[in-house]
C-alpha cells in the first residue's frame, strides 16, 4: 500500500523527537503511526503496542488533510515518547509529503517543513503559526557562518597582530589590526540582522551571549574611534617625543580589558551556537581542532616571547646595555612564519 499513501503530517520537537505521522490514503482510510528519532536519523516506528494511539479519524477534501487521534499523556515508553502529564511546551515541527518519511526539501519548495514560531503548550487548545523551515535554516547557517569567520578567523588574527606583530610588521600592525577588527564588527552586525529577521527571539543562552558579544563589540568599536580623545593625543607632542597622550594608559586599560572579557564570552557563544545548529560531527570536530590550533599557537608564541625577553634581560645584565624587543631579531625565517 506504499504507493497509495497520499500525504503525511508530522509533528515533533527538534533534536530527540517524539513524532506522530498521519496518513490519508487514496481510498480515504486513515493511519496514525507513533515514531521517534534522534538527531538526523530517519524516524523509526515504535512497536505496535507502544504509543497508546486510539480514536483515529480523518479526511482529505479540498486540498486539506484532517487527522484526529487520541494519545495517552504517558505511554510508559521512556526514551521514546515524551511524558505529557505535566503539560510541557515544545516547538512543533510540521511536514508533509507522499510515501515514506524522507529528508524534507530545504530549498524553498512548497512542501518544506514549518516550525512553530514559539513553544506550544501541549495541553492548550490554540492556533499555531510557524515559519518555513528552509528560511529559518538558511538564516541560521548564514548567521553561523558569518560569526565563525568573524570570531574564529578575523578577531583572533586581529588580536594576534596587536599582541605579537608590532616589531615584525612595524607600523603596519595597526592597519592590519584595525582592518580585521572593523571587518569583525561588520560581520557581527550583519549576522545579527540575518538571525533576527529569520528567527523569533526566545532569549535562550546563545541569544543572550550574542547580545552581550554585540554590546561589548560595539563599545570596543567606539573606544577605537575615540582612542585619540581618550588618550589626550597631541600631534605636536607625538612628533617631538612619540607620545600618544598622557591618558594613553586609560585607553589601553579599557581596550585590553574588554578584549579579555570578549574571549570567554565569544567562545561560549560559538560553542552554544554550534550546538543549536546540530552540525555534522565532522564539521564540529574541525572547528574544535581549529580553535585548539589557535589556542596552542597563541600560548606557544607567548611562551616564546617570554623566553626571548628573559634571554634579553640576562644579556643586558651581562653587557650592561639595552636590548631589542623584536622577538624575531636575528631569525629571518621567523619573520616569514609570524607574518603568515
Amino acid at each position: 500500500r506504499e504507493g497509495e499513501r497520499e500525504r503525511m503530517l508530522t509533528l515533533g520537537r527538534q533534536g530527540d523527537d517524539d513524532i506522530l505521522t498521519g496518513f490519508v490514503t487514496v481510498d480515504g482510510s486513515v493511519e496514525v503511526a507513533n515514531r521517534f528519532s534522534t538527531g538526523r536519523f530517519t524516524p523509526l516506528e515504535d512497536s505496535p503496542n507502544v504509543g497508546a494511539i486510539s480514536n483515529i479519524g480523518g479526511s482529505r477534501a479540498n486540498g486539506m488533510i484532517t487527522v484526529t487521534f487520541t494519545r495517552s499523556l504517558s505511554t510508559g515508553a521512556a526514551g521514546l515518547d515524551f511524558d505529557l502529564r505535566s503539560c510541557p511546551s515544545y516547538y512543533l515541527f510540521f511536514a508533509r509529503g507522499p510515501g515514506n518519511i524522507l529528508q524534507h526539501a530545504n530549498n524553498g519548495a512548497s512542501d518544506a517543513p514549518i516550525i512553530s514560531d514559539s513553544t506550544v503548550n501541549i495541553c492548550a487548545s490554540s492556533s499555531v503559526s510557524g515559519t518555513a523551515a528552509q528560511l529559518r535554516q538558511k538564516g541560521m547557517l548564514a548567521h553561523g557562518a558569518l560569526m565563525i569567520v568573524a570570531w574564529i578567523g578575523l578577531a583572533p588574527a586581529a588580536s594576534f597582530a596587536a599582541r605579537f606583530m608590532k616589531a615584525t610588521l612595524g607600523t603596519f600592525w595597526f592597519q592590519l589590526h584595525r582592518t580585521l577588527q572593523v571587518l569583525t564588527v561588520v560581520l557581527t552586525a550583519v549576522s545579527l540582522i540575518v538571525i533576527f529577521a529569520t528567527r523569533k527571539v526566545t532569549w535562550n543562552a546563545h541569544q543572550k551571549l550574542g547580545i552581550a558579544i554585540a554590546a561589548i563589540t560595539g563599545v570596543q568599536f567606539v573606544l577605537g574611534m575615540l582612542r585619540k580623545v581618550i588618550s589626550g593625543f597631541d600631534e605636536q607632542a607625538y612628533r617631538e617625543t612619540g607620545s600618544h597622550g598622557k591618558r594613553r594608559w586609560l585607553f589601553c586599560l579599557l581596550h585590553r580589558s574588554l578584549g579579555w572579557i570578549l574571549l570567554p564570552v565569544t567562545a561560549a557563544g560559538v560553542l552554544t551556537g554550534m550546538d543549536l545548529l546540530n552540525m555534522d560531527q565532522g564539521v564540529t570536530t574541525l572547528l574544535y581542532f581549529w580553535m585548539g590550533v589557535v589556542a596552542v599557537f597563541v600560548v606557544g608564541t607567548q611562551l616564546f616571547v617570554l623566553r626571548r625577553a628573559s634571554q634579553a634581560r640576562s644579556a643586558q645584565k651581562q653587557r650592561g646595555k639595552g636590548h631589542d624587543s623584536n622577538i624575531t631579531q636575528g631569525s629571518p625565517w621567523l619573520r616569514h612564519v609570524f607574518a603568515v
